[in-house]
């Protein structure tokens, strides 16, 4: 949500000839080099230290690949690259890159299927990317920081924490369905006085 991040921890590019999105190849302002500076130097304001992942949307990760800038960059250095995946390297100025392209229905119940992308700005639908910091081993020690992190919540139904399991009875298959589940929240670490984001950077409207 774009209204969980600080002003100083987004940006929203533009479209047009003159426009700042990866998808304005021909324009002078489009530049996502710079935009990863920017987020660069804005989580390392909060955090001390750089960033080290980079979150791309699908559609993001595809545009950035096709980019002029980027693709001067990997044609010395990571020919390969171009032919597998989203066409990024597994790593770009020192981040670790990771593509949302999870799919889920986006139809209401009984309509036709609708497949369509998780990782998007809602409200929208934009293409997005999320610069932020990961800790060495994926682990929090009590010196540690981290742009996000996983906490334990409670189940939806048994409101239980933990592995929370359900059973019931399905006549058509003539058994007993049993289920094990276990509940995450997902959450920013570092916030401003007004509890938004300010330990990692959006980038918003990357295919405008």
């Amino acid at each position: 949500d774009p209204g969980a991040y600080a002003p100083a921890c987004r940006t929203l590019l533009t479209t047009g000839a003159t426009g700042t999105s990866w998808a304005s190849f021909a324009s002078a302002n489009s530049s996502p080099l710079k935009n990863l500076r920017d987020g660069r130097a804005a989580i390392i304001r909060t955090l001390q230290r750089p960033p080290n992942t980079l979150l791309l949307s699908d559609a993001a990760a595809q545009t950035l690949a096709d980019h002029p800038e980027v693709k001067d960059v990997l044609k010395f250095t990571h020919g390969r690259a171009w032919l597998q995946g989203s066409g990024l390297p597994e790593e770009l100025r020192g981040l670790n890159i990771l593509v949302g392209s999870a799919v889920a229905n986006a139809a209401p119940p009984g309509a036709p299927y609708n497949g369509d992308f998780l990782f998007l700005e809602p409200g929208t639908g934009h293409a997005c990317a999320v610069l932020c910091y990961v800790p060495p081993g994926n682990t929090i020690g009590p010196r540690a920081v981290t742009s996000f992190a996983w906490f334990d919540a409670p189940d939806a139904t048994t409101r239980q924490h933990g592995i929370s399991l359900r059973h019931y009875r399905d006549e058509r298959r003539k058994g007993t369905i049993v289920e094990a589940a276990i509940t995450l929240d997902f959450r920013p670490i570092v916030v401003d006085s007004a509890g938004l984001i300010t330990g990692a950077y959006l980038i918003r409207g990357c295919t405008l």
